[in-house]
């Protein structure tokens, strides 16, 4: 939808709905599904979208409907349906949507598939779920969603190494990772990803041997936990001004750069060639964490430079700033929804998204070795004065699981114009 009217001229111009389209080639449909089914979640006091509705968001995306439902796929689909978590209702196994959701959990959970035109199908449902994500991203992040964003994040992690969030991250280096070895690794405190990958690669292989596992396959897992990226972080708040904006510099340098590779990420759930994917987020937590979101915590360190390779969200804009003021946000709102503003004006009060935390900021940032990017979002201090909200910055990967960073922002405001560069933190995996 666009508007008209401006000191007296016909202008028009998109909404941030028609640029999120156009940016990603999606169908309007598509934006219209999105605003209905947060509208609806607004409205019933669950904004901070599950797991299992942020999926179902995603499958009923307008690029779903071409999917095929052949004769008697409805039958494949039942029985497909008893073996995944969120299975649909009986009389829709013949909808398209829904089959889409079937075949990602089947993905997800390595299920075999009944039939080789599943197959294919569940190539195309991948091509299009990858776009219309970073989509979705888009909007959550404009309406101020913080933990939605943060899931939608960890469902990019599930698409891209057909695995859920819930399961051993460690999985991830291939079908030699089975459960005896990783009992060992735990035995050894390495469960967690960044222990492991910081970890000597000879107590990988003396591991292995001890799970009973060939040379040959020790020397693949070792190659594979080569190949995921170990990233520290640095964070350092430049300025704060109370009433006005709070600027963060932070550098993101990649730890084994020789054997990573960040325009092939390593996942052996597809075969096509796939591009690393990465989003810097600043928010705000509030009192209600998601459950079902982990970070990794790492040391500090000092703050250095580096040359930055970031691409920048929304279409032109500096950067994407999910919170507002009160009038800006709900304007904001409005503007997202595909219903009429006057309609919408009733439903919003002072608390919008109860619970589900305050984006402030959120950048796409793509780097080979490091990079050094600035953020630019509104004070938050008002709202820091309460001790169930403090400001966080997340480093988010949206290909691999278990290495995703986050680290306490001090933000100290003043009301001249002198930068605050003394307050710094940096997160790094244990070496």
């Amino acid at each position: 939808r666009s508007r008209a009217a401006a000191q007296g001229r016909a202008l028009i111009r998109s909404r941030s709905a028609g640029r999120i389209a156009a940016y990603y080639y999606l169908r309007h449909r598509t934006m219209l599904v999105f605003g209905e089914r947060l509208r609806d979640a607004v409205r019933k006091a669950s904004a901070c979208t599950s797991m299992d509705a942020l999926l179902l968001t995603l499958c009923h995306a307008a690029e779903f409907e071409e999917l095929p439902v052949r004769h008697n796929e409805d039958q494949l689909n039942e029985q497909l349906a008893a073996h995944v978590r969120l299975p649909p209702p009986a009389h829709l196994l013949d909808c398209p949507h829904h089959k889409a959701s079937l075949l990602l959990q089947a993905h997800f959970a390595r299920l075999p598939l009944p039939i080789s035109d599943y197959v294919t199908d569940t190539k195309s449902v991948l091509d299009q779920a990858a776009r219309v994500l970073q989509a979705l991203v888009d909007v959550l992040a404009h309406r101020g969603l913080l933990f939605a964003v943060l899931r939608t994040a960890a469902l990019s992690q599930q698409i891209t190494q057909g695995r859920y969030h819930d399961q051993s991250p460690l999985l991830q280096l291939g079908p030699h990772a089975t459960p005896r070895l990783l009992q060992c690794l735990a035995a050894a405190g390495l469960d967690l990803l960044p222990a492991l990958l910081a970890a000597p690669s000879a107590a990988l292989e003396r591991h292995a041997a001890a799970a009973g596992l060939s040379q040959r396959a020790a020397n693949q897992l070792t190659q594979a936990a080569a190949r995921i990226p170990r990233v520290r972080m640095h964070t350092q708040v430049l300025s704060a001004q109370l009433d006005g904006d709070v600027r963060v510099r932070v550098r993101i340098e990649r730890l084994n750069h020789r054997t990573s590779d960040p325009h092939n990420v390593y996942t052996t759930a597809q075969s096509k060639r796939l591009r690393e994917t990465w989003w810097l987020i600043v928010g705000v937590p509030g009192s209600s964490p998601p459950a079902d979101y982990q970070s990794d915590d790492d040391d500090a360190e000092a703050v250095t430079d580096g040359d930055s390779d970031e691409e920048t969200l929304f279409f032109g804009d500096k950067v994407s700033k999910g919170r507002q003021t009160t009038a800006q946000q709900r304007a904001a709102v409005h503007e997202a929804d595909d219903r009429g503003d006057e309609e919408e004006e009733e439903d919003d009060d002072e608390t919008i998204y109860p619970d589900c935390g305050e984006l402030l900021v959120l950048k796409r940032v793509n780097f080979a070795k490091h990079t050094s990017v600035e953020l630019v979002f509104d004070c938050p201090c008002e709202e820091m004065d309460r001790e169930d909200r403090s400001c966080w910055i997340y480093l988010m990967c949206g290909s691999y699981m278990g290495i995703d960073q986050q680290a306490p922002l001090v933000i100290k405001c003043s009301t001249n114009e002198m930068p605050t560069a003394d307050v710094a933190s940096s997160t790094e995996e244990e070496e």
